[in-house]
């Protein structure tokens, strides 16, 4: 066995070149996996994370994220009330939210 000098230049190019192409496969294919998983993990989409990202939601109007993000706010006031905080104005809280999100005026 000889070291890395000792092979044929056209041979040493074609490893070098086999070479990247594996790494250029893996990079591609663990930045692929990693965007999926990424998108999986969003079960609703989480907004505030797009919004921060410059991606806010398309439509102002949309219903379902209102009614989304009101149904979260709910949620979220029963458990401040069974921990003995004072529950949040539901309206106001959402408005705020979907401020935050960039998708109230």
């Amino acid at each position: 066995m000889g070291s890395v000098a000792a092979l044929d230049p056209d041979a040493f190019v074609v490893v070098l070149v086999l070479a990247l192409l594996v790494v250029c496969v893996l990079v591609i294919w663990l930045m692929g996996r990693g965007l999926s998983s990424w998108r999986d993990g969003l079960s609703g989409v989480d907004e505030g994370l797009l919004a921060r990202e410059g991606r806010a939601p398309e439509r102002a109007d949309d219903e379902e994220l209102h009614e989304e993000v009101r149904e979260l706010v709910v949620a979220d006031n029963e458990r401040r009330k069974r921990r003995g905080k004072p529950p949040l104005d539901v309206e106001r809280e959402v408005e705020r939210r979907l401020r935050e999100l960039g998708v109230w005026s």
